[in-house]
């Protein structure tokens, strides 16, 4: 990938790192160390010194990040109430010899970072919390970056001293001032400085005393508090790997042996139980007689190196096979020398052979015009604000070819915060902006198509909806709106229920909810309020679930049609078969009653006959005395007008059915009437 600035572009490949770091770390002992133990030496002139020393180290803007456990005990302040602090701003009262305040901007410290150079065997009084005054010989340090001349931090050396027979407290001897080259030779680096405050341990053992002090490195190191150490070089020793503990003490006596001077790796038990590999670098003070009297140095965790140094081979070959995997290509800029260099990955993305010499201009060049300002603009923000360089941008290559290509990186800064390098990866992405444009279209064309969609359904008469899977409504047309007078707020949820019939609602309930559950079609009719004239009309409502590819419901489409008029000339058809059948039933009734008429009519003729033919008969073959012949010849005659008179009764029921019977009224004898019938059956039953 590829960051640049207005100047050129450059790399410093990740493989580079753990070398420079391992070297950072051995330079920064040796450097701590001389500057340690050219500073301990002031104390053997004409003043008093006690044994213990003190150790501070300070940021740029004075404020204290460490200190070691013979500083608490000199001032008298606990580490929690000196972190934080600056020179300037703190609890304590300092006093120059005479007595005089002594101002925080003179502070040696603070001398140190103004000037950039060592202030050394500085006198200064301090009162302690409990009002003790103690006189301290104060040393201060400035540490540098590679190439820098601001100091990023300084370390301040001091021990207490007491007043010598001479009641000065300063001697007219002077101390020789380090050179140049040793006040500048401190860390390097913003990973050293992380190592000075965090990941190493300084340690003085003292073999007169037999005691170790060792400072709040330990904790980050190993996990173990102050509290939880012994002051003992054995304490130490049990801590070390079995497997380590013979080649340590091998190796420190060959050290010694040839010199004063040691640098040893091994492993050390973790609080928590697993080993940490320390390297341990320091120097050995003797006296006049050559007698080691004290030994101080400096572990340094080196656990990671370790690690990463065995694996980094391998690491770097999943680099390329990952970049080349992906197709991407890496670049690398130099902002201190403005070298820039591509990956061969790089340069055959924008068109360039192999051996192409790459600069920053030839990069703007290959752009499209329309890229470049805006290319540049965007490496000069990332590299300014400090922000990750994000962009995507089109090469025209040699062929005229137009690929789209996406850049990201990221700028590295000194202490003083300049940008001293930038690396990052360049992929191309024609393909991803093709298919993008492809779906954009795809968008913009189904856009179109929602629009249509929408434009139809709010022309067509039928009510249109549609719900999500749980049924809850997320459109409906215009022609709703119009009919119910609810807008798709006012029908979401189960608003829609209150332009629905009370008669309907509960079998409408019904079966959406048994839709909703099964996922089939819902179909029913039921009846809406329309809003214009409040009253109900019937509705056909139809619903279809829209299924994924899984077959899971993932929304509802339905219509509901106006079929009132329908349902309106159903029930005038049902009224009129109904009207049909009664008739048909009534027709069949009549012939039933005809039919039982004539049977009626048929014997009630019959009737007047048997008499009269009995009697024929009789008189036909018999010879009947005067009487008897009168007999029969009356009962044929009133038999005879019996058939009259029925003749007349049909004629009457016949004017009867055409309205127009008209009634005489007269008395009778009824006895008369029923000693006719009787003679009328007589002779039947007779016969019988």
């Amino acid at each position: 990938m590829q960051l640049c600035d207005k100047k050129g572009c450059g790399t410093l490949s990740a493989f580079q790192i753990m070398p420079d770091v391992e070297k950072s770390q051995n330079q920064l002992a040796d450097n701590l160390l001389s500057l340690h133990q050219q500073i301990n030496k002031q104390a053997n002139y004409s003043m008093v010194a006690t044994v213990e020393e003190g150790m501070v180290l300070q940021l740029a803007d004075g404020t204290i990040q460490a200190g070691n456990t013979a500083c608490e005990r000199i001032l008298g302040l606990t580490a929690e109430q000196m972190m934080g602090q600056t020179s300037v701003d703190h609890p304590w009262q300092s006093v120059h010899e005479d007595g005089s305040v002594f101002p925080g901007e003179t502070h040696p410290a603070m001398v140190a970072l103004q000037t950039g150079k060592p202030c050394l065997n500085v006198v200064m009084g301090l009162y302690k919390p409990n009002g003790q005054l103690v006189w301290l010989l104060l040393n201060s340090q400035p540490l540098f970056l590679a190439g820098g001349t601001t100091p990023y931090g300084v370390v301040t050396t001091f021990s207490e001293i007491k007043k010598s027979t001479s009641a000065a407290l300063v001697p007219e001897y002077q101390m020789p001032r380090v050179s140049e080259q040793d006040t500048e030779i401190a860390l390097r680096h913003n990973e050293q400085f992380e190592l000075a405050a965090v990941n190493c341990l300084f340690y003085n053992w003292s073999i007169e005393r037999g005691t170790v002090e060792r400072t709040q490195g330990l904790t980050a190191l190993l996990g173990y508090t102050q509290q939880e150490v012994e002051p003992t070089q054995q304490w130490w020793q049990q801590l070390v790997h079995p497997d380590d503990l013979q080649r340590v003490d091998d190796e420190f006596k060959i050290s010694l042996a040839k010199g004063d001077r040691y640098k040893i790796e091994y492993r050390v038990l973790h609080k928590d139980g697993h080993y940490v590999w320390l390297q341990d670098r320091g120097f050995v003070e003797r006296d006049a007689d050559n007698r080691t009297v004290r030994i101080v140095g400096i572990r340094i965790d080196i656990n990671d190196p370790k690690k990463t140094e065995a694996d980094l081979q391998q690491s770097e070959e999943r680099i390329r096979l990952a970049t080349t995997a992906a197709n991407l290509g890496m670049w690398f800029w130099d902002l201190t020398t403005d070298e820039l260099i591509w990956t061969s990955k790089c340069k055959e993305l924008f068109g360039f052979p192999p051996d192409t010499t790459i600069t920053y201009e030839l990069f703007l060049n290959t752009l499209h015009p329309e890229d470049r300002q805006r290319t540049d603009e965007a490496v000069s923000c990332a590299l300014a604000q400090k922000v990750d360089y994000d962009i995507e941008y089109r090469a025209v290559l040699a062929d005229n070819s137009v690929h789209w290509l996406a850049a990201k990186g990221r700028g590295f800064y000194d202490g003083d915060g300049q940008p001293v390098r930038m690396m990052g990866t360049v992929q191309d992405i024609s393909e991803q902006q093709a298919a993008l444009r492809e779906r954009k279209q795809a968008e913009e064309t189904l856009r179109q198509s929602e629009e249509r969609y929408r434009f139809l359904a709010d022309t067509i008469p039928e009510m249109v909806w549609t719900t999500n899977a749980e049924g809850l409504a997320t459109y409906v047309n215009q022609r709703w709106h119009e009919y119910t007078g609810l807008n798709l707020e006012e029908t979401a949820g189960y608003g829609w229920r209150k332009v629905l019939h009370p008669d309907d609602l509960e079998i409408s309930v019904q079966l959406w909810t048994a839709a909703l559950s099964n996922g089939t079609p819902y179909e029913i009719e039921h009846r809406y309020l329309r809003v214009a004239d409040g009253t109900y009309r019937w509705h056909l409502v139809r619903g279809l679930p829209i299924k994924d590819a899984q077959g899971r419901v993932v929304k509802w489409f339905g219509t509901c049609t106006d079929i009132h008029q329908q349902k309106q000339i159903e029930e005038e058809r049902a009224l009129i078969l109904e009207r049909e059948k009664a008739a048909r039933a009534e027709a069949e009734a009549a012939n039933r009653i005809k039919d039982e008429f004539l049977a009626v009519l048929s014997h009630e003729l019959r009737s007047p006959l048997n008499p009269i033919l009995g009697w024929t008969k009789l008189l036909k073959t018999r010879k009947f005395d005067e009487a008897a012949t009168f007999r029969a010849l009356d009962t044929i005659e009133r038999n005879a007008k019996l058939q009259i008179q029925l003749i007349d009764d049909l004629l009457d029921v016949s004017r009867i059915l055409r309205g127009k019977l008209s009634l005489n009224f007269a008395a009778f004898d009824l006895a008369i009437i029923i000693n006719a019938a009787i003679e009328t059956v007589k002779l039947a039953a007779q016969d019988k």
